[in-house]
């Protein structure tokens, strides 16, 4: 089962490409749930409107996918 910790880490690499840093450390990643395999991810985008919240749920479910044991990411 993936920890909250590993997600976290795996959040990392998601990068808002306006000013190069990532979402955990920009505070934009709010809650972490982990339900055995089932990953879900509470963020915000830096503004609303913002036209890449599309780009990074997918990176979401790219990056913390590749964590052993997730099963799902459910960006929200």
């Amino acid at each position: 089962m993936p920890t909250v910790e590993e997600v976290t880490e795996a959040l990392t690499n998601v990068i808002d490409p306006e000013l190069g840093l990532d979402f955990v450390e920009l505070g934009l990643v709010y809650d972490i749930e982990v339900e055995g395999g089932d990953v879900a991810i509470t963020f915000t985008l830096t503004s609303p409107g913002c036209p890449i919240g599309p780009q990074v749920s997918d990176q979401m479910r790219e990056f913390v996918g590749e964590v052993e044991g997730v099963e799902s990411v459910e960006p929200r």
